[in-house]
C-alpha cells in the first residue's frame, strides 16, 4: 500500500482505533441498517464493543473461511 502512495487505509475490525494500530489497517466500526444510534454511541464511547459487533465478527470470520476454501478449490482445479 505504501508503495502505491497510500498513507492510511481502513480494515473491518469493529474495534476502536488507537495509536497502536497500523496506519494501513485502521479499524473501523460497521454501521448497518440495524445499527441504532444508541448502539453506535456505545461503540464510539468504547462500551461493550465486542458484544455489539459479535454477529458481524462471526460473519466476517465465516466469510474468510469461505474465501479461503474457494481459493483452495480453484488451486486444486488449476484455475489459479
Amino acid at each position: 500500500m505504501r508503495k502505491a502512495g497510500y498513507f492510511a487505509a481502513c480494515a473491518v475490525s469493529n474495534t476502536i482505533a488507537a495509536d497502536r494500530h497500523d496506519m494501513l489497517a485502521i479499524p473501523r466500526l460497521t454501521v448497518g441498517k440495524n445499527t441504532t444510534i444508541n448502539m453506535f454511541k456505545r461503540a464510539v464511547e468504547g462500551n461493550a464493543v465486542p458484544l455489539i459487533y459479535m454477529r458481524e465478527r462471526i460473519l466476517t470470520k465465516g466469510y474468510a473461511v469461505v474465501r479461503r476454501t474457494r481459493y483452495g478449490l480453484q488451486r486444486v482445479r488449476g484455475n489459479v
